[in-house]
């Protein structure tokens, strides 16, 4: 009789039980041998362990849930991020034999009778979108589930999602932990395991997803990954723009370069050859812009079957040509499938597309335009040589003008003031580049704390009390529904609600509201300050103690405003960053050596980082803990691991002022040092220090003296960067009297020629 009770791998002789695996891999999937991390995570699975699962894309992430999900008794929830990723998962399970698997998505034929048999556990398999948790009907069907079988594995795949869309237009992410632990309960009240999937490890997914899955991050087993994200069948390369009027000509170069690369002819290259075609696929940012080069997937189109001769097909979320009567979905459906069978060479797509797809021969991927982040450049030229053999990654970069670049992305600044800088340099067509085609997505993701909590009190104003227990309904009022959920989301993270419902059908949300407990929901924010951000509770505690009123509205109000204010602080300025660091891989990467040596710097743990997380853990900071780190840069090559680890800590904790400090420092021992950026990191340390984090005058008078002695005895370089920022900061009145006077002193004693020549400069 099947008691629906979840099966347990003991964790005794690990190293047999993965041996035992093999009878399954051989004689199941018809491979001879795991991969490495595969088996590993596979036996985490059957542990019960919840983990992330960090391997480089082609090294076989989806296996890995296959196997776990058939060796346990039950059904294993898939969630997708996008229905092509969904239909190929179906596609290739079946070519395993495995055909007991469902798509579940509002353009599947009978998806009524998908969700009965869902009810009835008739599948091994359910693949569907972290908002199909939010949905009434299927909640109830996983429900009628537990009564006749069990799930035995919830999966995230592509995780990175989580925390790339989960704070911008896709809210169910960030309630996916939630929602899974309570409708994939079995009939005892136990959970699901989760295993998140993502072919990227930089330091602030990884926190993102550990944090808003809720996956213990005191377990060594939580997170499996490779020694090295290496990939060395795939070549980079960057092409430049002089002038950014002469994007199109620079894209149409670099597209004639392909075939020299691999000693073939322009002919063979680009023209189908079944197996053995040269397949590429083109990153766009836009999904319009039709008849020129635009940066949208119709104008590039044109513009690659000028400069090659070739027919090419094209995907994006929505139709590309407005006002088309065809059926989108059916259309792009078949634009994959051309590509898939190698019928056309090319594939035109937005970023909508390619997470997961597997075809072996794909030779070369060329984003138009920067990514917004390293991370996406990686995970997306990563769609390349599956088949492990040479593949060549490119980006096409323009950029108008360095200084306003360095202005726009400057991370001291205020979204207020970045969006009115944004605002005058995106006026004029012809000065449009990558940096304010990135800020175009970004400034309309983060429209800014007042409209976010003009939602929040739209939506408090809706409800007639929130002191009593209740259910009520509330509907879309808005064109952007997913702005108004996620301010229903913030609710619901703070603990005035406790769950919500969205009904697609009916445009309404059901909200269920908790009796409101003020000491609670300070304790739920604290709660998630501390596993985000350890170094912010001491100052978000004294900002909370002052919210006592006694109209509970107004407190719960004043509660949105300090979980936004917060998250602005931390999501958008990382954001920010990510956008800078993708600008300065490809300004100052000069060939396949130095970008893969900037991707490997953020990608792989650097070393010291154990000593970095205890640090980032910490909720007093001392800059003697960072000089340590610091006083190991022997080399360029020491400084650019630094530099790594500090790019990739800025982008989970994006003004703390240790990483800002490291950041800065690391910079002026690279060799291709950018004093810039090594400037705007110091003062905005000293910024963050003062008005964020507590840190004491004493602190920076002993990194004054610190830095004064690291100059001397180890980079001159130093002087000239701290004179600015501590001249900068006492202009500023940011730091106290003695460290002015400080300052100044030296300034005065100073016999160096840089500071003297500065001093003259500062007296005038």
């Amino acid at each position: 009789i099947y008691s629906a009770e979840r099966k347990v791998v003991q964790d005794n002789n690990i190293k047999e039980k993965i041996s035992s695996l093999d009878i399954f891999l051989q004689n199941v999937f018809r491979k001879k041998t795991f991969r490495p991390m595969q088996a590993s995570s596979i036996i985490n699975s059957l542990r019960n362990i919840d983990s992330v699962v960090l391997l480089p894309t082609g090294a076989g992430k989806s296996f890995i849930y296959q196997l776990a999900g058939l060796l346990m008794p039950g059904i294993t929830l898939v969630v997708d991020p996008i229905i092509s990723l969904i239909e190929d998962q179906v596609e290739g399970l079946l070519s395993y034999g495995i055909d007991r698997a469902v798509p579940i998505s509002s353009g599947v034929e009978d998806l009524d009778n998908y969700l009965k048999g869902i009810e009835r556990g008739e599948y091994l398999f359910i693949f569907h979108s972290p908002e199909r948790l939010q949905n009434p009907i299927f909640r109830e069907k996983l429900r009628g589930l537990s009564q006749s079988s069990i799930i035995n594995l919830a999966v995230i795949d592509e995780a990175h999602c989580v925390s790339e869309w989960g704070h911008d237009f896709r809210p169910a992410y960030l309630n996916l932990s939630r929602n899974i632990k309570e409708f994939g309960k079995d009939r005892y009240g136990k959970s699901p395991s989760i295993i998140a999937l993502t072919g990227t490890a930089s330091r602030a997914v990884l926190r993102d997803v550990l944090s808003d899955l809720e996956i213990d991050k005191s377990k060594s087993e939580s997170v499996v990954r490779p020694d090295s994200f290496d990939r060395k069948e795939l070549k980079f390369f960057i092409s430049r723009s002089e002038q950014v009027e002469f994007a199109e000509t620079t894209f149409k170069g670099a597209l004639n370069s392909l075939p020299d690369k691999f000693n073939v002819s322009k002919n063979d290259f680009f023209s189908p050859s079944g197996k053995d075609t040269y397949s590429g696929i083109i990153f766009v940012p836009y999904v319009g812009g039709y008849g020129n080069f635009s940066y949208g997937v119709i104008g590039t189109k044109d513009a690659f079957e000028n400069a090659t001769s070739t027919n090419a097909t094209y995907f994006s979320g929505k139709n590309p040509i407005k006002g088309s009567a065809e059926n989108w979905d059916i259309k792009k459906r078949l634009n994959v499938k051309q590509f898939k069978k190698n019928d056309i060479p090319v594939l035109i797509a937005t970023k909508a597309f390619g997470m997961g797809i597997d075809k072996p021969n794909i030779r070369y991927t060329l984003h138009l335009g920067i990514p917004g982040s390293i991370e996406s450049f990686y995970q997306e030229a990563g769609r390349a040589g599956r088949d492990r053999n040479d593949a060549y990654c490119g980006i096409v970069f323009s950029e108008y003008d360095k200084e306003r670049t360095n202005s726009l992305l400057d991370p001291s600044i205020s979204l207020e003031e970045l969006k009115l800088r944004y605002d005058k340099a995106g006026k004029k067509i012809h000065e449009r580049d990558d940096v304010t085609r990135q800020l175009f997505f970004h400034t309309n993701s983060f429209s800014g704390q007042k409209e976010e909590l003009d939602l929040i009190k739209e939506t408090l104003d809706s409800l007639n009390n929130i002191d009593v227990a209740q259910t009520v309904e509330i509907n879309f009022s808005r064109n952007d529904d997913k702005k108004q959920e996620k301010s229903i989301y913030r609710l619901t993270k703070i603990g005035i609600f406790k769950d919500y419902e969205v009904n697609y059908g009916s445009q309404t949300f059901k909200i269920y509201i908790n009796n409101f407990d003020l000491n609670q929901c300070k304790n739920n924010l604290i709660d998630y300050v501390s596993s985000s951000q350890p170094g912010r509770v001491k100052s978000f505690q004294n900002e909370l103690d002052l919210i006592n009123g006694s109209n509970s509205k107004q407190n719960a109000f004043l509660l949105a405003k300090s979980l936004i204010d917060f998250t602005y602080d931390v999501i958008e300025r990382s954001r920010r960053r990510a956008i800078f660091e993708s600008v300065l891989l490809a300004r100052n990467s000069t060939n396949d050596n130095s970008i893969r040596k900037r991707l490997l710097d953020y990608l792989q743990e650097g070393v010291s980082t154990e000593l970095l997380n205890e640090l980032l853990e910490k909720n007093n900071i001392e800059f003697g803990d960072w000089f340590e780190i610091l006083e190991k840069i022997d080399s360029a090559i020491d400084a650019g691991e630094f530099r790594g680890m500090s790019i990739r800590g800025l982008e989970s904790f994006p003004d703390h002022p240790g990483l800002l400090f490291m950041r800065s420092i690391s910079e002026i021992f690279c060799s291709d040092f950018d004093e810039v950026i090594s400037l705007q990191a110091l003062y905005s340390s000293m910024e963050s220090s003062q008005n964020k984090y507590d840190v004491n005058s004493e602190e920076w008078l002993k990194t004054l003296k610190w830095l004064i002695d690291f100059a001397t005895t180890k980079n001159d370089k130093i002087h000239t960067i701290m004179t600015l920022a501590f001249y900068q900061a006492s202009q500023q009145n940011i730091l106290d009297k003695e460290i002015d006077d400080y300052f100044k002193n030296h300034l005065n004693s100073s016999k160096n020629q840089n500071i003297v020549a500065m001093k003259d400069v500062f007296d005038t």
